[in-house]
Parts: C-alpha cells; sequence; structure tokens
C-alpha cells in the first residue's frame, strides 16, 4: 500500500526524469500543437524547456481553442458531431460539446495491444494490472453475457459494486452496447 509522507509548503515529493518529460504525453500534445501553429505564441520556447504555464494559461483563457485542440489531439471519434465546444457557458451548468454524442468504451478500448492499460491497487495493498488485450477480451466477453441476457443500447443498466477493476470492466460493457 502507497504510505502517505507530510509535507512542507513547497517541497516537491517527485520531479520527472528528462526522459520521462519527453515521453510525456504532456509533451507530445505540446509540440504538436507547436506544429500544427495552435495555442500561444510562446508554446514552441516553453515545451522546450519543459516549463508548461504558457500551456496552462492557454488552456485556462482560450477554452474553445484548448479543447478543441485536445479532440482533435485525441481523435475523440464524434458519432454526432458537436455544434460548438460550448452551449451554455455558466457555472455550474456548463453544457459541453452541445449535441455531441460519441461511445465512451469505444475510445477507452481501441487499443488492443499488451500495452498496459490499468493498475490496480486495493486498499489491502493488492495490486492487478491489466493490458488493453486483457481489458478489451474482459470487457467483451461481460457485453456478450448482457446481450444474452436481453440488455441493449439504451438501456439503464445498475450495478452495486466495489470500486475496483471488475466495475471498471462492468461500466465499459454497458457503455459499449
Amino acid at each position: 500500500m502507497t504510505e502517505l509522507k507530510e509535507t512542507a509548503e513547497g517541497t516537491l515529493l517527485w520531479e520527472p526524469s528528462e526522459a520521462t518529460l519527453e515521453g510525456a504525453e504532456l509533451t507530445r500534445f505540446a509540440r504538436w500543437l507547436a506544429e500544427e501553429g495552435r495555442g500561444p505564441s510562446d508554446l514552441e520556447s516553453s515545451v522546450k524547456s519543459h516549463d508548461y504555464q504558457a500551456l496552462w494559461r492557454w488552456s485556462v483563457s482560450d477554452l474553445e481553442g484548448f479543447w478543441g485542440a485536445v479532440c482533435d489531439f485525441f481523435q475523440v471519434k464524434f458519432h454526432q458531431a458537436a455544434e460548438g465546444v460550448f452551449g451554455k457557458r455558466e457555472m455550474p451548468g456548463t453544457e459541453w460539446f452541445p449535441g455531441a454524442t460519441l461511445n465512451y468504451a469505444e475510445h477507452a478500448l481501441r487499443k488492443r495491444n499488451e500495452d498496459l492499460a490499468v493498475i490496480y491497487e486495493g486498499e489491502g495493498g493488492e495490486v492487478q494490472r491489466l493490458s488493453y488485450a486483457e481489458l478489451s477480451r474482459r470487457v467483451a466477453q461481460l457485453r456478450s453475457s448482457l446481450k444474452n441476457l436481453g440488455v441493449s443500447k439504451g438501456d439503464r443498466v445498475v450495478a452495486y459494486m466495489p470500486n475496483n477493476v471488475g466495475a471498471l470492466v462492468a461500466f465499459l460493457a454497458a457503455a459499449s452496447l
């Protein structure tokens, strides 16, 4: 089980290595933005120095630009296109990507390889790791069982489950119908 530690204000608990920074998805996203000519003008120099303040400032000052770029970068597949990034912008109650439809499970299960998809650590310290291939196999198996029971798209599926890998599999199986 992970040990919790107290820290003084300003004390770093961990700092990523240069190799970790270079391989980070955030770095890849920032480089893509710079190559595409999107985002803040000082983004390219920020990426080179691994200073993500310019990216953060842009993400909170140009919400439409930032979230539109996130959708493009991650190749979000909408089954019904959005009318824009926002409908209503009032908080609470902001309406994101009005009119859009997508399937969460379709995106979560795009990969089918042996890369690590899930690392779960239970309260008792037990650790479970699943590859995308294994996660997809388990989801497909439960999805098939749900379909055999007559569950279909639009049905409400409810479960009282512990917060574990089984709950994730159940959610993805129900969402994939």
